[in-house]
């Protein structure tokens, strides 16, 4: 997950104090209920999302999100949930631990084709729900997946 340099400025001044950060993923369903996740760099199939930048709203960060991950274009719809707690954590290897509370859009393809971006994510596809739960999920992932949205 590449950090936003004002996150990075904000770390650096922290150190390894827990750092509270906003961030945002994408659900996208098909007309059938199958999935679109993408499959990270780190090994795990995730929803496509990544931290707010300033000024930012969320719901154009999620579209900036899945078009970066996915090479598609969607329209953002409503706020599926809002994620937190300790499964929502991360410590990167310089030792500098974030926390971030994810809000999750729902969204529509308007146009393109799953691609992946070959720097984050290496593979996209569309997936049943059953199917979708059966991958090798990030934990984050495999929260939202589970709940009743």
């Amino acid at each position: 997950m590449p950090i936003p340099p004002q996150i990075a400025r904000l770390l650096e001044r922290v150190g390894t104090e827990l750092l509270l950060v906003p961030a945002v993923a994408v659900l996208v369903r098909g007309d059938d209920g199958r999935v679109l996740p993408v499959h990270n760099v780190e090994g795990f199939w995730t929803l496509p999302g990544g931290l707010l930048e300033p000024d930012e709203r969320p719901d154009d960060a999620a579209a900036r999100e899945r078009c970066e991950e996915s090479s598609l274009t969607v329209r953002v719809g409503r706020v599926l949930g809002v994620f937190g707690g300790p499964v929502f954590r991360s410590t990167f290897v310089n030792g500098d631990r974030i926390a971030t509370m994810s809000a999750i859009f729902a969204a529509d393809v308007v146009t393109g084709s799953p691609r992946p971006d070959g720097v984050e994510t290496d593979a996209a596809g569309w997936f049943g729900s059953a199917e979708a739960l059966s991958l090798e999920l990030s934990a984050r992932t495999r929260v939202v997946l589970e709940a009743p949205l």
